[in-house]
């Protein structure tokens, strides 16, 4: 990423149609972390999403609790969006374990079924 960059919130005092929004410059992948851990977006699309949705991220703070509940290992330093990213990756896999053991449940309930009515 290239610094100085914006990143966004989804009200704010500069007029947007339907609303307003706010956006401040950060000059380093530090206050870029720090701005993105605390409620800012990359863009604006997505800072407007999140307030009309109430979407706003999680705090670095948020994430590390989240990580040792699901027994990710981290360092005491990791950036957020390698955290972000983490926490993700595993939640998308408890999603994708949950789906498989569902549906090998359902099958094996057909297979019971067919053999049950044969």
């Amino acid at each position: 990423m290239d610094f100085p960059a914006l990143v966004y919130k989804g009200i704010g005092p500069h007029q947007r149609e339907n609303g307003s929004y706010d956006y401040k410059s950060v000059d380093s992948d530090d206050d870029y972390q720090a701005a993105i851990s605390g409620g800012w977006f990359p863009s604006l699309p997505e800072a407007i999403e999140g307030f009309l949705n109430d979407k706003t991220p999680p705090t670095l703070e948020e994430l590390k609790e989240k990580a040792t509940q699901l027994g990710i290992p981290f360092r005491a330093n990791i950036k957020y969006e390698k955290l972000l990213a983490l926490v993700n990756d595993m939640l998308s896999a408890d999603d994708d374990s949950t789906d498989s053991e569902v549906q090998t449940e359902a099958t094996t309930q057909a297979e019971t079924t067919d053999q049950a009515g044969a």
